[in-house]
């Protein structure tokens, strides 16, 4: 008996204290549940939609239990290839907590990265990319407004699995995003080479920035605009993004519909009264808030204070979430501004991301010149850019800020002497010689940066014809592949004239053509990422006869080129002829 009563003593004196530790623990758990946004309280609750709300509000504590559950139900769906359930699996996760950015994050991921490489076509991938980015921006942010987790997962999105080369359809996105935005936006104004460019690109942009936000208020301004919204009420159109697109393509279905005919008729309304672009920036404006909840002001302010940001870009929509994020987070509210005298101009200039996206933009790719019709995709430097990102790159100041800012002219000098941009060349040129010394003319500077980056490769291990071939490979991919002969050209000279002097004292060295041929033997072979066959095709016809009979007979593992070339051929449906002649 008195043993027994011990061990219950001990037993009670074991359960206070586990009581004790878990009350002394109950401010810790919470403050970390409301640092983490997890918990659900009242007030945060009143500003869910309805359906949302009374879901929260009945499951009570056993919401944690229903979530786990969906969440390995989800899973399994994945696992076992049945997407569009694990889709719907993954939003449901998502209004059973809505306030917890990570889970937000962690199943747009999943649905952009790790469902879409399930997927069996480019067309399919992309859909599930634009499901995990919808579910972040149209979604997510609805709810979390303030969220700044959520803003840098879109910014990384845009970022990293379009920019970046990691995903094999990546080429497949970027084309699928600057072909969206074309239908959104339209061509953005202004020629890439006109002097006053972020004048006239912001100043093409600002009709939308400044349209009325309801129809209602649009309906004031002219009469002809409330006949329109009415006519279009009348056939049910939304003002969306489809009709964005059916009032700008200006093409009747064929044959034509009444529907078609109808809409025919509002637009050619809308042009005799003289309102009809006003009606498209309205549409356009709309779009842009109900559909990706961007700020078009805010767009504006961007082109305004850092540059000419062309919307087909992923860049700019990195930088867009970014600048909001920062904005929003820095002034809790949603509704912002971005002025160069606002007091947080320097808390957004501070910005990684943004200092990432403003080095694309500018020393890389911020021109893009697309042609749907053609399947023309070309992209090349935006030097407009420099100045904000200077700006940024000095803001997030290191030690060696400036020696990566000098490395940064000294490519982009580079790529623009070979692209053939005089003025561009001139103006980085000119900072280098102004701001970091450099003493020598340009033709000697550009051959001793291709001398350096033959010299890295070899110190990385190359041999020294494998680093020539390197640098003769931008004939194909910066050249030809994109229709820019002239670009093939001044690299395949380049690399003519390093050749030549390094077989001064290296004789073992093979001849030009030589090179030439193997690397135009090795890009024909590469894989889809490195090159689709429309490039290879382009490649192919831009060289002499001589050249392809010489190539044709070449072994590969499994046969010949030619024969490699055919079967090229035959996977896109063309005839060999077409995309790999002969002669």
């Amino acid at each position: 008996m008195r043993r027994d009563r011990r061990v219950q003593l001990a037993a009670l004196v074991i359960t206070l204290g586990c009581l004790v530790a878990i009350a002394s623990l109950q401010p810790v758990i919470r403050d970390e549940r409301d640092s983490l946004e997890i918990a659900v309280d009242s007030e945060r609750n009143a500003q869910l939609p309805p359906d949302l709300a009374v879901l929260n509000a009945a499951l009570g504590g056993f919401r944690s239990w229903i979530i786990n559950f969906m969440w390995l139900r989800a899973t399994k769906l994945q696992e076992e290839h049945r997407l569009y359930e694990a889709e719907q699996l993954s939003r449901w996760i998502t209004q059973l907590s809505p306030h917890f950015d990570r889970v937000w994050t962690f199943q747009a991921w999943n649905l952009a990265f790790n469902i879409s490489q399930q997927a069996d076509t480019d067309a399919d991938r992309w859909r599930w990319v634009t499901a995990g980015i919808d579910l972040l921006r149209r979604d997510g942010l609805e709810i979390n407004p303030l969220s700044k987790q959520i803003h840098r997962e879109l910014a990384w999105f845009f970022w990293f699995k379009i920019g970046d080369v990691f995903d094999e359809s990546y080429r497949y996105y970027r084309r699928a995003l600057a072909d969206e935005w074309q239908e959104n936006l339209g061509t953005p104004a202004g020629e890439s080479t006109a002097v006053n460019l972020e004048q006239l690109r912001a100043d093409g942009f600002r009709p939308i920035a400044i349209a009325p936000r309801y129809p209602e208020e649009l309906a004031q301004l002219d009469p002809s605009f409330d006949v329109a919204i009415e006519a279009l009420s009348d056939l049910e159109e939304g003002l969306d993004r489809s009709l964005l697109i059916e009032m700008t393509s200006g093409e009747l279905d064929e044959p034509p519909t009444m529907r078609a005919e109808a809409l025919q008729r509002i637009r050619d309304d809308l042009r005799v009264a003289g309102r009809f672009d006003e009606f498209v920036s309205f549409l356009r404006a709309r779009v842009l808030r109900e559909q990706y909840r961007m700020d078009p002001n805010l767009m504006l302010d961007m082109m305004e204070v850092l540059g000419p940001f062309d919307w087909r870009h992923e860049a700019s929509h990195a930088a867009y979430w970014v600048v909001e994020g920062a904005l929003r987070w820095a002034k809790q509210q949603r509704e912002v501004r971005f002025l160069a005298s606002d007091p947080d101009y320097r808390i957004v200039m501070d910005q990684p991301f943004l200092l990432m996206s403003l080095k694309k933009l500018a020393f890389e790719s911020g021109r893009i010149d697309r042609d749907p019709a053609t399947g023309r995709y070309a992209r090349s430097p935006e030097p407009r850019f420099i100045r904000a990102y200077e700006d940024a790159r000095f803001t997030n100041a290191t030690d060696n800020a400036r020696d990566l800012f000098q490395r940064d002219l000294e490519a982009a000098t580079t790529t623009s002497y070979f692209f053939g941009d005089d003025r561009l060349v001139r103006r980085y040129f000119e900072r280098l010689q102004v701001d970091f010394g450099v003493d020598t003319d340009l033709e000697t500077f550009v051959e001793g940066q291709l001398r350096a980056e033959v010299e890295r490769n070899v110190e990385a291990g190359m041999d020294r014809f494998s680093a020539l071939q390197s640098l003769c490979v931008n004939v194909f991919t910066r050249g030809y592949a994109i229709g820019r002969e002239d670009v093939a050209l001044r690299f395949r000279d380049a690399a003519q004239r390093l050749l030549s002097s390094y077989a001064v004292s290296d004789p073992s060295l093979p001849s030009f053509d030589e090179l030439f041929e193997t690397t135009l033997f090795g890009y024909l072979c590469s894989s889809p990422v490195t090159a689709t066959v429309a490039e290879k095709s382009r490649v192919w016809r831009a060289m002499p006869p001589e050249t392809r009979a010489h190539l044709l007979p070449k072994q590969l593992p499994a046969g010949t080129l030619e024969e490699y070339l055919k079967a090229l051929a035959r996977s896109t449906g063309e005839e060999v002829e077409v995309l790999f002649p002969r002669n």
